[in-house]
């Protein structure tokens, strides 16, 4: 009985944990994926003259932007011909108490990488 004790008090102090680095780790592919799009409008910028204004203009939209994302909801929020801003926001089941759709990142013309703008774990 001791030792069912003791399993049952180390799952409950291990599972909080697990599903915390679940949750982080899936959250990195949202920063993952807004790089991916940065180096595609770049390249498209080049031989287009501006930034695409949807992410089906971009090349490789269907299969390498969409399986870096599964987890987040990417989006190309404003474009102009100089200028673009995409984000990233969840699109999981609530963690703890952190509703869904409360991790966002957002990647700008003028970033040098994803920012976090909130943590969603």
């Amino acid at each position: 009985m001791v030792v069912i004790a003791i399993i049952a008090i180390l799952g409950a102090i291990a599972l909080p944990v697990y599903r915390g680095k679940v949750a982080e780790s899936r959250s990195q592919e949202g920063g993952a994926a807004l790089a991916l799009i940065k180096t595609r409008q770049e390249a498209y910028r080049a031989t287009h003259f501006r930034y695409a204004a949807s992410l089906s203009e971009l090349p490789g939209y269907d299969s390498d932007i969409l399986n870096v994302g599964d987890y987040f909801q990417i989006t190309i929020d404003a474009a102009t011909p100089t200028s673009f801003q995409a984000s990233a926001r969840d699109n999981q089941k609530p963690i703890g108490s952190k509703p869904a759709g409360s991790d966002v990142w957002i990647i700008t013309d003028s970033s040098s990488k994803p920012d976090h703008t909130s943590k969603g774990y």
